[in-house]
């Protein structure tokens, strides 16, 4: 019988666990032909935005190199492995979820979604943020921060790293529709959302290599991402 993932958005059980599933993996090798560091893609619901990321964060994460075979092996970038496969540290942020029914919440919810990140990066590469790292890099309250010292951290390390944000801007988007002043506020010169992607950005000089972004074709803010990256 026909096994539907509907609602599955991790790549490793769909294929473990024998759904069907759609090879698309013929476009990371057309991805990194492009040489960008920064890709966004605008989809609508249910495109399988958040499993093509996933898909990249088992594809380039180098924890998962053991099982690359039993991954990919029969899909399209199994038969043909660009030089890139597990070779990086995997960063991977999801700000889903975040409420917006005040400042705080935003603010606390989208450091939340920042350190979950973060506490997920530290477990797959416990050999490069120890305990003691990670507890300090989590006493930051601050976003920009936050971040900033996470890539700092990551100096010496001899894996680059590979960012991706899925939901980059879900949160902005309700504020769009129902607290404007709240989105200009915090997406503008001083807005700490701005702040936060401008360390980003200036990251890609420190040894992060590639950030992926998605969100939906639709949102008015997602037409208009330049406003703040």
């Amino acid at each position: 019988m026909l096994r539907l993932p509907y609602g599955t958005s991790d790549f490793a059980s769909l294929i473990q666990q024998d759904f069907w599933y759609i090879d698309r993996t013929n476009y990371i090798s057309k991805l990194e032909s492009l040489g960008e560091k920064y890709l966004v893609f605008l989809r609508p619901r249910r495109f399988g935005k958040s499993l093509f990321l996933s898909t990249l964060a088992y594809y380039y994460g180098k924890q998962h190199a053991d099982k690359f075979e039993a991954l990919f092996g029969r899909l399209a970038i199994g038969q043909q492995p660009t030089k890139s496969a597990n070779s990086y540290l995997v960063l991977h942020l999801d700000f889903s979820g975040v409420s917006t029914v005040s400042r705080e919440s935003t603010y606390e919810g989208f450091l939340a979604k920042l350190r979950q990140g973060i506490q997920q990066f530290a477990i797959s590469y416990p050999e490069v943020i120890d305990a003691d790292t990670l507890s300090q890099l989590l006493s930051i309250t601050v976003p920009e921060e936050l971040i900033g010292a996470f890539l700092t951290s990551l100096h010496n390390q001899p894996h680059k790293l590979y960012l991706l944000i899925d939901e980059y801007d879900h949160f902005t988007n309700e504020l769009v529709s129902f607290d404007l002043s709240q989105f200009q506020d915090i997406v503008s010169k001083q807005g700490w959302v701005r702040k936060f992607y401008e360390v980003v950005k200036t990251g890609t000089g420190r040894g992060l290599n590639r950030s992926h972004f998605h969100d939906r074709c639709f949102s008015r803010y997602a037409r208009r991402p330049h406003l703040w990256l």
